[in-house]
């Protein structure tokens, strides 16, 4: 028979868990409204926060993302992007596969495409080999194909090489392409592309070595100089896989600074290329930006027309 003490200690035990709980969670709603943060230094301060709450912490953010139109998730997606930056500096080793392991919690959970994408985005910057098993089967998942192959052609790893080999085996045509376009440049010398490895449209092209030292420039702080290499480089015809890349990082240099940037995209680029910079856009809007948003889309093809209409839309 259980005593009546024990059933006291049990129940105090109980609330005690749930108040911590509770408590847990009003800290990372308090972190979140500290983003955007009125400096480099605040938001590294913030991001250091939420990753000492844990994957699980992390995970939670992931599923509380909501396609674009459909919600106001940006001080999640805020404090998710300004984490891959922070978690990838020198000395965060462990902060970072605390990082990975919640995104790949959150990515097995979160039904949406869109929002897998911005997750498998986050993952391009921050992934490990431990993020490899949950991206590469994603690789032949239409909504995120190409998010998927260029998480874990950042990557890098052998493991992350022998992943994008395996999808490749059952993927269609436009698939392999890409495929192999990323294990060409993934290849460590050219002896180990073959011929028809490399798809005939991207033949020759590698990835850019101004993008290589724009990153590399970011990452040592020196920011003014990686976002002009990186708005030349959008000046210039690239394949969508680094496009993406590009302005993945242009984005996370400049944040609102980079809306001309991405706006000079939409007659310049392709379909891809545009999505992302619409993505990057809906998430940095103000009531100036919007007004120069609907100038543009007045001059655009009809086709673009649709998308600036799609992602303004809830905006206003």
């Amino acid at each position: 028979m259980i005593s009546n003490g024990f059933r006291i200690r049990l129940l105090s035990v109980l609330v005690a868990c749930a108040l911590a709980f509770s408590a847990a969670a009003a800290d990372l709603e308090g972190l979140l409204k500290q983003l955007p943060g009125k400096d480099y230094a605040g938001t590294a301060r913030v991001c250091e926060a939420i990753v000492a709450e844990g994957a699980d912490a992390i995970a939670g953010l992931c599923a509380r993302l909501v396609p674009l139109g459909k919600g106001d998730d940006n001080a999640v997606r805020y404090a998710l992007s300004g984490m891959a930056k922070h978690v990838t500096r020198a000395g965060a080793a462990n902060e970072r596969e605390t990082y990975v392991a919640g995104l790949v919690a959150g990515l097995a959970q979160q039904p949406e495409p869109e929002c897998k994408a911005f997750i498998l985005q986050q993952l391009q910057f921050a992934g490990t080999d431990t993020a490899v098993t949950a991206i590469a089967p994603l690789v032949n998942d239409a909504g995120v194909t190409n998010e998927a192959i260029m998480a874990l052609t950042a990557i890098g790893t052998p493991v992350a090489a022998d992943a994008l080999k395996t999808a490749e085996a059952g993927a269609g045509d436009a698939v392999k392409a890409n495929i192999g376009f990323a294990l060409a440049r993934m290849a460590t010398s050219p002896a180990e592309v073959t011929a028809s490895s490399v798809p005939e449209s991207t033949e020759g092209v590698i990835l850019p070595e101004r993008f290589i030292e724009a990153r590399d420039l970011a990452q040592a702080g020196k920011t003014r100089k990686a976002a002009r290499i990186c708005k030349e480089l959008l000046q210039t015809h690239v394949p969508p896989v680094i496009c993406i890349q590009i302005l993945d990082l242009a984005v996370s240099i400049e944040g609102g600074k980079a809306q001309p940037v991405l706006m000079g995209l939409m007659n310049h680029h392709g379909a891809e290329c545009r999505q992302a910079a619409l993505t990057h856009a809906a998430k940095l809007l103000n009531k100036s930006s919007i007004k120069k948003w609907e100038r543009i889309q007045k001059k655009a093809a009809p086709e673009v027309q649709a998308e600036i209409a799609a992602m303004l839309a809830g905006k206003r």
